[in-house]
């Protein structure tokens, strides 16, 4: 991966943080994460956004992520029970191959600290199989949720990349 940086796009999905009724904590998390020294892989942030829970609104949003040309889209939050927590519905209408493995890694991680990291209904997946995909990641909105869904996924992305940027022999 060293000769492409891959780029990222956060998407925070919170009715109470989109109307300041709370700190926006997520998108600095997320910056220390991507940016940490252990990840061994430029990603440069080319969008972060707070958006409100529901549907269309996580649908435009990733809109916007795909056509700004991220590689890995990160949503935080709408993954649980409630009404509004539509964010693993709208995703799937992007995603082309789910990566099960990954969500059920993510969910085995967070149950090591919490009972309540088997309610959270995120998904993995690709957009395409090719080098045009975009790696869309569905992650709690709890801190812990946040830092479990990375340590499953981060080091495992300069190997989807390579994947999907191999020739077929």
């Amino acid at each position: 991966m060293s000769s492409c940086a891959i780029t990222a796009a956060f998407i925070v999905v919170s009715d109470r943080i989109f109307t300041s009724q709370r700190p926006n904590k997520a998108s600095a998390l997320l910056h220390t994460l991507v940016n940490s020294p252990a990840a061994s892989y430029p990603m440069d942030v080319v969008m972060d956004e707070v958006i409100p829970e529901g549907y269309t609104s996580v649908v435009n949003a990733l809109t916007r992520a795909i056509e700004s040309g991220a590689h890995v889209i990160i949503t935080v939050g709408g993954t649980g029970i409630r009404t509004k927590n539509q964010t693993p519905e709208a995703s799937a209408e992007f995603i082309q191959t789910r990566f099960e493995g990954l969500e059920q890694q993510i969910v085995v991680r967070g149950s090591q600290n919490t009972p309540l990291a088997g309610l959270s209904r995120g998904l993995v997946g690709v957009t395409s199989r090719d080098e045009q995909a975009a790696l869309i990641i569905n992650a709690p909105s709890s801190q812990g949720g946040i830092k479990d869904t990375w340590s499953v996924i981060g080091p495992v992305i300069p190997n989807i990349f390579e994947g999907l940027r191999a020739t077929e022999d």
